[in-house]
């Protein structure tokens, strides 16, 4: 008893381990993609004149899931469904451009990791979801010395290209949308030094479209909504100073 007891604490052990592995592959291969966009970036944005700077921006993501549906049609209860909020990480590339004296543009491509953790604690299952993430955010600043505040508002889209074993098991019965689109907002602070920036930024997502959207052809219907929002920190480069 005590053996199998003991073999079955190492598959388990096992099983964490490769998982991490994985993740931890996963992570480092999004970070060889940005950093590699962002030297091709870098060549091609230092021989435009419209381009103030480009930056590398690395942090994390704070998520949870909501799940919508009528209680009195569902046999289901949805309510401790991947509502605890969870960690992921973020990284991306960003351009700022078209620049004023209180205004910019900034544009970036980057990764980011979302989803929730049931409240169940006889099985806390993670709904993780990984994404592409583009958007445009329209930069109000205001310049004091070497510190210049800022807010950012603009449209984004994001496009899932990992999702976890729970939402594979989801996605037989509803419709799992692969693009998001919304808006992202936050405020932000950069410190200049010579050509080099700083800076460290909050920013939330505003959803247009649902995670997952279900009919009630199988099952009472639902959607899946996430709450998302980032903290970051940059590092950049002056084209203009």
């Amino acid at each position: 008893m005590f053996s199998s007891i003991i073999k079955w604490d190492i598959f388990v052990g096992i099983n964490k381990l490769a998982v991490s592995i994985v993740a931890a592959r996963n992570i480092i291969t999004m970070k060889i993609f940005i950093l590699t966009f962002g030297l091709l970036l870098f060549s091609f944005v230092s021989k435009s004149q419209k381009i103030n700077s480009i930056s590398v921006n690395s942090g994390i993501s704070l998520s949870s899931l909501s799940w919508n549906y009528n209680k009195n049609d569902s046999y289901i209860d949805y309510s401790n469904l991947g509502q605890k909020v969870i960690y992921g990480f973020y990284s991306n590339v960003e351009v700022e451009y078209f620049e004023s004296k209180y205004f910019a543009l900034v544009s970036g491509l980057g990764y980011y990791q979302k989803g929730g953790e049931d409240k169940l604690e006889s099985s806390p299952f993670n709904w993780n979801l990984d994404y592409l993430t583009l958007d445009t955010k329209l930069k109000a600043k205001y310049r004091l010395k070497n510190l210049s505040p800022y807010l950012l508002v603009g449209p984004r889209v994001d496009y899932l290209i990992k999702y976890s074993s729970d939402f594979k098991e989801l996605e037989k019965l509803t419709t799992l949308n692969k693009t998001n689109y919304g808006l992202r907002y936050g405020i932000g602070l950069q410190y200049f030094l010579n050509k080099l920036t700083f800076g460290i930024s909050w920013e939330s997502n505003v959803n247009f479209n649902s995670i997952v959207e279900n009919n009630g052809a199988n099952i009472p219907k639902f959607t899946i909504d996430d709450k998302t929002m980032i903290l970051k920190c940059e590092i950049g480069f002056l084209f203009k100073k």
